[in-house]
């Protein structure tokens, strides 16, 4: 009867499933109630030869799969290829074997032939469409995202929504693998808060100061003191990212079509060699990026949820700081904490604040931290933000350096208030109040992370280390360094390849760690602007990692094609700061020794920059944006924690997800990162059992 609906197949633990192949799924990979589904009569255990084996060994061949297709981007129809090809293969398979039975066993043959087809049909689901992503979806470890309305367009009628991966699920997942870890750390960055807490108290600015991690930092302890956790709570901190993502397809798609904006968030309570991994960051949300536009960035990560929705950040964030109830290897425990601090490249972090997202000719207030104006030139100083912190200033001063620039604060807020109240009152226009705004570099006090709780909008967005070093200040100055070296020491830059081939082999290192420089690239790097100086332009091709391992061995490499005579001029005095300033930010532990030495070679390279004629035009914002690594590795530590590397490889990896699905790239993003995370967890599981 084709009208009757179809019995479900009923597991032990309750759930039904339309078809033995996703019952077999759940068994096999989630649920620790149900036996090993077969004939009740004839019941095998789990782990015995015969058909669970054959089971076991399906579940690895699908794991395969659902490596191909998430990791190695495999297209989904050359899969079902293979998996047809493998369903015939084992048809016939069957099918010679019956003939064989039953040639040799004739009358006999009924009940091992029932036997051999029960074995080859627990198999026979690998020929399924999707059959490894099903598996993967059936896993505990899988947290499926949740959709969520944003608005929508008033001129187009377009709808907005944001796919949200549920934080409670997905914090449940890491609980699970890292309790112990998160259990312990906790106990740390609780003790930390009271350290800071004491040390207030006493105000002993002469102590031993040094930093090996987040936890270190003196605003990460701030952040545990305004928590305030009590008896029978687990703090959990988190880092916060954001970034947009262009999604292009190999025809031409048009740009901007499908960007997206993906915030992501990984836990701090994990130890720093695995928090930032691909395996422990999570999706907190994914939409289009007009969206963000449209219906607001305050929407996006802070706006409400209609029920069976999913939440946004800062709710999360909200129910956490009043205590949320999460499920543990221990039971349910209390958990209580927040966002600390926001990763992000300067557009990016500007659009959470509320800060101006770019710098143009109209600006005046260029830096989202401090108040440096770039009108007539008066963002062309060398500065240092140590002295801002009372037990440092004294150390800076005595070497010469200064602060320059004044740091933002709440005072700044206090006088928008006033003027906010004025223009309320008559007394002054808002023509006056949109003036001063746009001189202090802000579009708005009440940016979309306002409500965060204990978030600290004045410092808890440090520089990229990622973004303003290795892709800004150290890229751009290795290439204006590459084009003196043809101008004025006239070297043959295509030595420079083998330099690096030299001091790879010689320090033991992959070559491919290093850019990759072809006939084109090498040219360029030669070519500059009229008077014999570098283009405005200039920089060294290769990744943020390959130009973070060259500037390591930048004395090794490029010191062989700087003549004796030339060593002593600014532009290489600069090459070797560059090279120190690397060093010591590419450290994961700095005294405070080395952030004095780090801030005063900052400052050595600033000024000389400034004062060398064939770099001076060069000078960005970038370059101020530097020197405010010194100061945030005080209240962060090392940058390396906090920098956007591991977050831009996730993007990549997000991509690979989003492409080739062009009516609704979002949901493929996210569902991707989660099929990922699951597919983490089930090879973890394969590899213990085995």
């Amino acid at each position: 009867m084709s009208g009757a609906p179809k019995e479900l197949l009923r597991c032990e633990c309750g759930r039904g499933f339309a078809t033995t192949h996703h019952l077999q799924q759940h068994q096999d990979s989630c649920c620790e109630l149900c036996p090993v589904p077969g004939n009740a009569a004839n019941e095998l255990p789990r782990g015995s030869n015969g058909p669970t084996g054959v089971r076991d060994e399906k579940s690895s061949e699908l794991l395969r799969l659902a490596r191909l297709r998430l990791r190695h981007s495999v297209p989904r129809e050359a899969l079902h290829t293979m998996r047809q090809t493998m369903k015939q293969h084992v048809e016939s398979l069957h099918a010679e074997l019956k003939a064989k039975i039953e040639c040799r066993l004739g009358s006999q043959a009924a009940e091992m032939q029932e036997l051999v087809s029960s074995v080859f049909e627990t198999a026979a689901d690998l020929g399924a469409r999707d059959s490894e992503l099903d598996l993967l979806r059936a896993s505990k470890a899988y947290v499926k995202p949740v959709r969520r309305y944003l608005g929508t367009c008033p001129n187009s009628g377009e709808v907005f929504f944001a796919y949200d991966g549920a934080f409670d699920k997905n914090m449940e997942g890491l609980l699970a693998e890292h309790w112990e870890e998160i259990k312990t750390s906790a106990a740390k960055m609780h003790t930390g808060g009271q350290d800071r807490k004491d040390r207030k108290r006493r105000r002993a600015g002469s102590e031993v100061f040094e930093v090996t991690d987040l936890w270190d930092g003196l605003e990460f302890k701030e952040f545990m003191v305004r928590v305030a956790i009590r008896p029978g709570q687990t703090p959990l901190v988190f880092m916060f990212y954001y970034d947009g993502l262009e999604v292009v397809n190999g025809l031409g798609q048009a740009r901007t079509t499908h960007e997206m904006g993906c915030f992501y968030w990984a836990c701090l309570n994990l130890g720093q060699e695995v928090r930032l991994s691909s395996r422990n960051i999570r999706l907190a949300t994914v939409c289009y990026k007009r969206a963000i536009t449209i219906c607001g960035m305050d929407c996006v990560v802070a706006g409400p949820s209609k029920e069976g929705e999913g939440r946004s950040w800062v709710n999360w964030m909200i129910a956490l700081d009043s205590g949320l109830k999460l499920q543990t290897p221990e039971g349910r425990s209390i958990f209580r904490g927040g966002t600390a601090l926001v990763a992000a490249d300067t557009p990016a972090a500007a659009e959470l604040v509320g800060t101006k997202k770019a710098v143009g000719p109209s600006t005046k207030s260029i830096c989202r931290n401090c108040h440096c104006w770039q009108t007539g030139g008066a963002h062309r100083k060398a500065c240092s933000f140590l002295p801002s912190l009372p037990e440092w200033k004294r150390c800076v001063e005595a070497d010469g350096r200064s602060q320059t620039y004044t740091l933002r604060s709440t005072k700044d807020l206090r006088e928008y208030i006033k003027l906010l109240q004025a223009a309320k009152a008559g007394t002054a226009s808002y023509d006056d109040l949109q003036e001063w705004m746009q001189q202090q570099g802000v579009n708005t006090f009440h940016g979309a992370l306002w409500k965060l709780p204990h978030w600290d909008y004045l410092t808890g967005c440090p520089m990229d280390m990622m973004h303003i070093w290795l892709e800004g200040v150290g890229r751009q100055g290795l290439g204006a360094v590459s084009h003196w070296l043809k101008a004025k020491c006239k070297a043959n830059l295509f030595q420079i390849p083998n330099e690096i081939a030299r001091e790879a082999q010689k320090q033991g290192l992959p070559r491919a760690d290093f850019p990759y420089l072809n006939t084109t690239r090498i040219e360029h790097l030669g070519e500059g602007a009229a008077g014999g100086i570098p283009s405005a332009d200039c920089s060294f091709p290769g990744t943020a990692a390959q130009i973070g391992k060259l500037l390591l061995h930048l004395p090794a490499i490029l010191g062989p094609l700087v003549p004796k005579e030339k060593r002593g001029e600014q532009v290489w005095q600069v090459a070797l700061l560059m090279a120190k300033i690397h060093r010591l930010l590419w450290k994961r532990t700095l005294s405070k020794q080395d952030i004095l030495e780090l801030d005063n070679s900052i400052w050595l390279h600033d000024t000389t920059f400034l004062h060398c004629p064939t770099l001076q035009h060069l000078w960005k914002p970038k370059n101020h944006y530097l020197s405010h690594l010194p100061l945030d590795i005080v209240r962060w530590g090392p940058p390396r924690m906090y920098w956007c590397m591991n977050f831009e490889h996730e993007n990549q990896v997000s991509k690979e997800g989003a492409s080739g699905n062009f009516i609704n790239p979002i949901w493929s993003l996210a569902e991707h990162k989660s099929l990922l995370v699951s597919l983490d967890y089930m090879e973890k599981q394969a590899c213990m059992s085995s």
